[in-house]
């Protein structure tokens, strides 16, 4: 009975055009997975300001490096719509998603280009010294985190996407000498 009357109030948010409630009541089994409700919370804060782009959502991203921090923000995407398909608890700081989402890009000239489409992507939600980060691959995790981590879990089978850990990124000089000659 008690599934009939959630179903019923799930269709009734939808005909009213509450989709946030519509979308929470679908979502409702990611809060009987193993996982802290303060990440899962965290997971839809991130997931919001991604709505916005980039530059709203990059404030609650962990990088290993400015590189693909700088990466990141220069590739204007913003999300459309996501499902998390799995949650795993890592370790009491650090959990592992599964997740569909499809974005859009905008180009340098402000229009968007196509609808996007589902993919599939390995997040993370970590706790770094007490506050929640959202990490986008394996290479961003901290060692520190990597209690009971099994990264071969979260490699990419798919030829047609390129493992960020297989990149080469250059990396900042640490001075830079320049030298003049008269002539």
């Amino acid at each position: 009975m008690k599934d009939i009357i959630s179903v019923l109030f799930l269709i009734l948010m939808i005909l009213l055009g509450d989709t946030n409630t519509a979308s929470n009541m679908a979502n409702k089994k990611e809060n009987e997975l193993d996982i802290p409700k303060e990440a899962l919370l965290f997971v839809e804060t991130y997931m919001d300001a991604m709505k916005n782009g980039v530059h709203e959502s990059v404030k609650y991203i962990h990088f290993s490096d400015d590189i693909t921090k700088m990466f990141y923000l220069e590739s204007n995407d913003y999300l459309l719509d996501y499902r998390i398909e799995s949650a795993e608890l890592i370790n009491s700081d650090l959990v592992a998603l599964t997740i569909l989402s499809r974005t859009m890009v905008t180009d340098e000239t402000g229009q968007t280009q196509g609808e996007g489409t589902y993919l599939l992507g390995y997040n993370f939600v970590a706790r770094i010294d007490g506050k929640w980060y959202y990490i986008n691959g394996v290479r961003h995790i901290p060692e520190t985190l990597k209690d009971n981590f099994d990264e071969s879990k979260y490699k990419y089978n798919d030829p047609n996407i390129v493992d960020p850990d297989d990149v080469l990124l250059p990396e900042a000089p640490s001075t830079i000498t320049t030298t003049f000659t008269s002539g």
